[in-house]
């Protein structure tokens, strides 16, 4: 084809055609439309008021220096339309990113096929990532895939509503042979929403991670694939702000690395997850040590369980059908300190049939920890030598408010209130599986 783009005017609706986007851009005004019709390797820097449509199956791949698609860090609000593929292939040192928006007034909507990079060779700060928002008022991308070869596939560094639909988000899985180096899949701290049927690393980076803002995800499957050597958490809240809150909705979150590696790690901040299972090979299914509200038919670990370490002034709640542990983590809970939690209507299994096989282990030091448990089932894997509920000696007593409590094994060492054997609050029978 002799002219790939072609510049539809505002004011008159007439057609000029041109060699290329830079040839279009320039002469183009607000309210123009530039319609991209034949593959190109060339940046698109995007101008203020000028929408872009791709026709469908048309590739950008740029394979200089440079990002693909950019702002050029000047405002731009405009909206990108079709079903077009976006690359960037660039093969030196320092690659590049597929989309790089970094002015904090842009406001940028965006529609195509897939996007994929590579991503950067180490693991440190110059990973480049797929899409790359470091600075927006606005950003909304509907794709069908992202992917990245080595690193992040979306960063979002600083954006107050951002809004991002794609059928499966990837890092690791595109290339033959490639890995996720540690960098995380999704990593943002700004505010907004993401909808997804897959999250994937395939590698040791997480595949959620957050370190500020409010943000609303819905997502059927995050998974962390197998490797090597540990692996970082597949969903983590973390960093030193402790103001940030994750929504997440999920049927399920995994880390199936066989060496190690933990599904939750919430160190900072809240969130509210609900979904129906999250499970870890080798490594905790939660550590928790902020607020978190979950509800969960199954937390399962197959060699460890799930940590608590929050203050008494921050709050958890477990709810779930339920909890399965083994001896790798203390106790299927391990509660230390001041530790501020409630579990409801879960049965707490120890898988263990051998050694300390414990349900409940609690280390309250010089702390006074807030425990309540509310229709639970615990059950020990070792009748001779588990405990379903084991208190190491601290300076104060320590207390549990019982509000209904089945156990395969008698316990000692804290003190119930609300509700004892005496009235009928707690069942012990070794017949309870």
């Amino acid at each position: 084809m002799a002219y790939e783009v072609s510049l539809k005017t505002a004011s008159t609706g007439n057609m000029v055609y041109y060699t290329t986007y830079a040839l279009a851009r320039l002469n183009a005004s607000s309210g123009d439309v530039i319609n991209i019709k034949a593959d190109l390797d060339e940046q698109i820097i995007l101008k203020d008021g000028v929408d872009i449509i791709i026709t469908s199956g048309r590739i950008l791949n740029m394979t200089s220096a440079n990002p693909t698609i950019t702002d050029n860090g000047v405002k731009c609000i405009c909206n990108i339309f079709g079903e077009g593929i976006i690359l960037n292939s660039y093969t030196g040192s320092t690659k590049q990113e597929c989309i790089k928006i970094t002015d904090d007034e842009s406001e940028i909507y965006i529609e195509c096929d897939y996007l994929s990079a590579p991503g950067g060779e180490t693991s440190g700060a110059g990973n480049f990532p797929t899409v790359n928002v470091a600075n927006a008022k606005k950003f909304t991308l509907y794709c069908n895939n992202i992917y990245n070869s080595r690193n992040t596939a979306v960063k979002i560094t600083d954006c107050s509503s951002f809004f991002i639909k794609s059928k499966k988000i990837t890092s690791g899985t595109f290339d033959t042979g490639s890995k996720n180096l540690g960098k995380s899949v999704i990593e943002f701290k700004g505010s907004g929403s993401v909808f997804a049927d897959e999250v994937i690393c395939d590698g040791y980076g997480s595949c959620i991670e957050q370190t500020g803002g409010i943000a609303f995800f819905k997502i059927l499957k995050i998974t962390t694939l197998t490797n090597a050597t540990a692996a970082n958490p597949t969903v983590l809240v973390d960093n030193v702000t402790g103001e940030q809150f994750l929504n997440l909705n999920f049927d399920e979150i995994q880390n199936l690395n066989t060496t190690d590696g933990d599904a939750v790690t919430l160190a900072e901040g809240k969130a509210k997850l609900t979904g129906r299972r999250i499970y870890s090979e080798k490594g905790l299914s939660l550590d928790l040590g902020a607020n978190a509200n979950i509800l969960c038919s199954e937390i399962i670990s197959v060699m460890q369980g799930v940590n608590i370490t929050n203050s008494a002034s921050e709050k958890i709640i477990l709810d779930a059908d339920l909890i399965e542990g083994a001896g790798g983590n203390g106790g299927v809970i391990y509660a230390v300190n001041d530790a501020n939690f409630t579990i409801r209507n879960a049965k707490i299994k120890n898988t263990s049939s051998t050694g300390s096989s414990y349900g409940i282990y609690l280390n309250p030091g010089n702390g006074n920890p807030l425990i309540t448990l509310d229709n639970v089932i615990v059950v020990t894997g070792n009748l001779t030598s588990g405990e379903t509920i084991y208190c190491l000696t601290g300076s104060n007593e320590t207390y549990i408010y019982n509000y209904g409590m089945f156990v395969n094994k008698v316990f000692g060492g804290v003190q119930l209130l609300v509700g004892d054997s005496s009235n009928y609050k707690v069942i012990d029978d070794i017949l309870i599986t």
